[in-house]
């Protein structure tokens, strides 16, 4: 990783509406949505919105924006191929 990927810092807004939580915890299952949201359930609302065509067979965005590309094939090492 460069100096210059380690300093780099992403920043999202979001909007979380109750709605929205309550159908996250019925989709996983939950008996009613919590008052505050639990660990990591920020990622389902605060994450990038790019174009298709900058996100590859993975699933991911392309290598070598906010994440430097580290020559590694894949970065899910269990994804379905």
């Amino acid at each position: 990783m460069t100096d210059a990927h380690a300093s780099q810092e992403e920043h999202a807004r979001d909007l979380v509406v109750p709605s929205s939580v309550a159908a996250l915890a019925a989709t996983l299952d939950y008996d009613s949505a919590p008052d505050m949201l639990p660990p990591l359930w920020h990622r389902i609302f605060f994450r990038p919105i790019v174009k298709q065509s900058l996100i590859t067979e993975d699933g991911h965005l392309r290598k070598g924006g906010f994440l430097p590309d580290l020559g590694l094939p894949r970065r899910i090492p269990y994804s379905p191929r």
